[in-house]
């Protein structure tokens, strides 16, 4: 199977494509071979992660870079390595994994750029995710902070939606989040085009917007396997994650937020 790397902001699908790519490389290789986010947390946010945390953390030991994250740190792993470090470990990451998801969001641009390099270089295919509703994704990324669910692949996580309850969400906060995503909104897309390097977009609104139904996100998610060269195998898990029903913030958990009003007066005025 070729080798893939996931890069995009949080809250544009990478968590339901990687989830489905996860379940296609186990079906075609046997086993669990998509990691979530090896570089883009800090070393104290991956002690919490179980089993996949700890992963990645004896990755990190096996090429002797664990001493170099500070426990205490609370910056992103890849800023505290060197791009031969970066390269280092993502050699063995993909060593050991056909697909790594990379996160964008806190991580530097210099270290992003070196994770994308590391791509070019090696031949991977680079699989680019966003949204172009940039309110849209502050609101969600404002809301998931609040619960601490980024997904709702899980009955679990759909039951603590179900539940919670929303602090209002003062508008600077939400326009300081716009501000500064709009800042990068095409900074990695025109990285990669001035390299002439060939890359595959994958746009939210085109794959899991909640008005595109099943039989479109499964065209979508065929047309990505496409790229990356690797088979499809329709499964219940599969059409479970792609279903329109999963889609995390609906109109119902928006009128939860207390100033939604005030909100939506705030996405209106910046779409002038």
């Amino acid at each position: 199977m070729n080798k893939v790397l996931l890069f995009g902001s949080a809250r544009t699908g990478t968590v339901t494509l990687a989830h489905c790519l996860r379940h296609t490389a186990a079906i075609t290789d046997g086993g669990n071979l998509v990691i979530d986010e090896p570089m883009n947390k800090s070393i104290e946010q991956l002690r919490v992660r179980g089993e996949d945390g700890a992963a990645i953390i004896k990755l990190y030991e096996k090429v002797n870079l664990l001493h170099k994250l500070d426990v205490e740190d609370t910056v992103p792993i890849a800023d505290n390595l060197t791009s031969d470090e970066i390269y280092q470990m993502l050699d063995a990451l993909f060593k050991r994994y056909d697909c790594v998801k990379h996160l964008c969001d806190e991580v530097s641009r210099a270290s992003n750029k070196i994770v994308l390099d590391y791509a070019v270089d090696n031949n991977i295919k680079i699989v680019y995710q966003y949204r172009e509703d940039l309110a849209s994704t502050c609101l969600s990324k404002c809301m998931s902070m609040q619960t601490g669910q980024w997904t709702t692949l899980n009955d679990h996580s759909r039951d603590i939606l179900n539940e919670a309850i929303y602090d209002p969400i003062p508008i600077p906060e939400l326009h300081f989040l716009y501000v500064k995503m709009s800042s990068v909104a095409e900074v990695y897309t025109d990285y990669l085009i001035d390299k002439d390097v060939k890359f595959y977009r994958v746009c939210y609104e085109k794959f899991l917007h909640p008005d595109n139904d099943i039989e479109n996100r499964i065209n979508a998610f065929k047309k990505i396997l496409e790229y990356i060269e690797w088979s499809y195998h329709e499964t219940d898990i599969i059409l479970k994650a792609l279903h329109p029903s999963t889609k995390q913030h609906t109109d119902k958990e928006y009128n939860k937020v207390p100033n939604i009003e005030e909100i939506y007066e705030w996405k209106e005025r910046i779409s002038r």
